[in-house]
Formats: structure tokens, C-alpha cells, sequence
């Protein structure tokens, strides 16, 4: 079995902040399964520049550095598609030598963290949780983009909030040559075409949907809800002990120092263990 990570991000941040922290935490806590190959694409918000490729650089040497990953590829592409257009290049790479039980990951910059061990084992036990599960992610939303009358099932438009999930080879491998969302041009075509959309061919495929925030729980066109749980968007409301957490307040603060606090380290020839 063979496991996948797709880091998605873009070169609008002329300092790759929270990549430099994301990439951080990953190397510092361990995944609970290993090695897992990673792929990143960035997409050109701006034209690439000697200065982004310096910071990539870093990144980069982090991740070959880390013992329970393997740098597999590095994909620079426009920004048409946004984060979704990156995970399909990241899936056409993985194509290449890819089985059904393999299992795949993809994250974007929203996706903070990882802020606990075994962040990606979490994520597998989830999948195994529930029979017949296609995809997990950390949390779901029932509704639809604002004001938007877009629906899956039942009147409702449930769906994985992709800042961050994971599903095995046989569902991804569906979507390596017309990944949902690949072309929006839009936030709202982005969330519409993209982030609902592909958990509404998921299950129309006959497959569930479930994530780490309600892990009891997992959907389908069948049972698109569940009582008591918020119509609400919950993704910046989620719990702390998540592996992943949407982006939210003090994650730079908290985390920064210590990104610092290591460089200095290995440019002195010390070595930084665990994380803050």
C-alpha cells in the first residue's frame, strides 16, 4: 500500500508563510503511517520569481530531510482552477503507478496543521470507520454557497469542506482526467463545481461521505443529514482536537516562533524535536 500526500498552494504570498508552517508541523509529527510521498503543485498568481523558487527551496529540503516522507514531484501551473485544478495535477501524477487500495490526501494552505501525531492514520481510520466510505475530510457542510440554490440531495447540498481530505486510488482514479472544479474561474464556481461537487459524484456513485469532526456519522443521497447536527458552516467553529483545522486565528502566532526557532537550530547544526 502506498500513501500520498497533494500539498496545494500558490505563490500570492511572497513569503510562503504558512506553507513554511504547515510544512513544519508535518515534519515535526508524525503521520502514524510512512513513507508517504508527497507531491506539491503551486499555482502563479503572480509570475514565478528567483525569490519564490528560493523559498520553495527550503520547503523542499525540509520535506527530504523528514524520515517518513519522499519528495515525489513538484508541479509549478497556472492559477486557472484554483486549488482544484492543482489536486488534478497532483492525481495525474500520482496515476502513474497508482493501485486501488492505495490511499491519497489532499491539502490546501487553508488546512492548518498538522497539529496532533498520527494526523494521517486519523484520517484512514475514519475512511474504515463507516462500510462502503468514499472520502473523508475534517468536517462537512449541508448547505450550499451562500445564498445559492445548489443541492445535491433531498434538498440538501451535504459536503466534505476540501481544505483537507483523503480517499483511496479507486474513488480518485474516477476524476484524474475531469476533476471537479478544474476550471472555475470563481469562488462560487469553485465551491459549486469543485468542493460540492465532488462529494455530490461520490455519492451518487453509491458511496458515503463522513469526517473527524462527527466521526459517528457518515452520508449518502440516502441519508444526506443527520438530526441535531448544524445546517451551519461548522469549519471555523471546529473542535481543537482535529488533525487538521481550518485556518483560524493565532496559528501563525503560535507556530512562527517556533519555524524560526528550528531554522536557527539547523543552521547552528542542532536538530529540533516535537513541535509547540
Amino acid at each position: 500500500m502506498k500513501y500520498r500526500l497533494a500539498h496545494l498552494t500558490a505563490n500570492d504570498d511572497p513569503k510562503f508563510i504558512f506553507d513554511h508552517i504547515n510544512v513544519g508541523n508535518i515534519v515535526s509529527r508524525h503521520p502514524g503511517v510512512a513513507p508517504i510521498e508527497v507531491t506539491i503543485a503551486v499555482s502563479e498568481v503572480r509570475p514565478w520569481s528567483a525569490h519564490d523558487q528560493r523559498h520553495l527551496d527550503i520547503i523542499l529540503t525540509d520535506i527530504r530531510r523528514c524520515p517518513w516522507l519522499r519528495l515525489r514531484n513538484t508541479i509549478i501551473k497556472s492559477n486557472s482552477g484554483r486549488d482544484f485544478s492543482s489536486a488534478a495535477a497532483c492525481l495525474l501524477d500520482f496515476a502513474t503507478d497508482s493501485d486501488d487500495h492505495d490511499l491519497v490526501m489532499v491539502r490546501n494552505r487553508s488546512a492548518y496543521g498538522p497539529m496532533k501525531e498520527n494526523w494521517y492514520l486519523s484520517y484512514i481510520a475514519q475512511l474504515d470507520r463507516h462500510s462502503n466510505t468514499g472520502m473523508v475530510g475534517s468536517t462537512i457542510n449541508f448547505s450550499g454557497y451562500p445564498l445559492s440554490e445548489s443541492t445535491s440531495c433531498n434538498g440538501h447540498s451535504t459536503h466534505i469542506q476540501t481544505y483537507v481530505y483523503l480517499a483511496r486510488w479507486a474513488t480518485f482514479k474516477r476524476f484524474v482526467h475531469d476533476f471537479p472544479g478544474s476550471t472555475a474561474e470563481t469562488h462560487r464556481e469553485a465551491v459549486e463545481n469543485g468542493e460540492i461537487a465532488l462529494s455530490r459524484k461520490i455519492m451518487a456513485h453509491g458511496q458515503k461521505i463522513s469526517c473527524l469532526q462527527w466521526p459517528e456519522y457518515a452520508f449518502s443521497e440516502e441519508f444526506p443529514t443527520a438530526p441535531g447536527l448544524s445546517m451551519n458552516d461548522i469549519k471555523t467553529r471546529s473542535r481543537g482536537d482535529l488533525p487538521f483545522r481550518y485556518k483560524f486565528d493565532g496559528y501563525k502566532r503560535s507556530f512562527i516562533s517556533l519555524w524560526f526557532r528550528s531554522k536557527t537550530m539547523t543552521r547552528m547544526g542542532l536538530r529540533l524535536i516535537g513541535g509547540a
